[in-house]
């Protein structure tokens, strides 16, 4: 199983990124893949204001990326996991939103079996931090 953090998944759908192909053949090889509640909205919102930064009039169609994230085993965040995440940005001065992905990542980890369970993230203080909290990282475009 892959977890998805927003700064990966978002390279599966950026040609023009470092390590788009990487993310990309992650995302199309593995049968299982996840991601915290959040990965909906901060997926959308990055492409669509790249397309905007980009010029784009129409945006970034998402329908893709809906299909993909209806397949995702999606995982709900709570108080227990912020609480979790508080404990990411203290130790490890991640944002709010990395700590949060990195606190649901651990927590179905744990249920699914670090085994089995890999972290995905582009962003390198949060791949540290999740070595640290015991998980298996890839990290496209890094």
């Amino acid at each position: 199983m892959i977890f998805w953090d927003t700064s990966a998944f978002a390279r599966a759908f950026l040609p023009d990124e470092s390590g788009h192909e990487h993310a990309r053949n992650l995302l199309m090889n593995e049968p299982r893949n996840a991601g915290s509640a959040l990965l909906w909205p901060e997926t959308t919102s990055a492409l669509l204001r790249r397309a905007r930064a980009r010029g784009s009039k129409k945006g970034f169609d998402v329908s893709g990326v809906r299909t993909i994230l209806e397949s995702f085993e999606i995982v709900d965040f709570n108080a227990t996991l912020a609480a979790a995440a508080f404990e990411f940005v203290d130790r490890f001065l991640l944002s709010g939103s990395d700590a949060a992905h990195l606190a649901t990542a651990v927590a179905l980890a744990r249920r699914a079996g670090r085994r089995w369970f890999t972290f995905a993230t582009s962003d390198v203080d949060q791949a540290a931090a999740a070595r640290w909290a015991g998980l298996r990282t890839v990290t496209p475009g890094v």
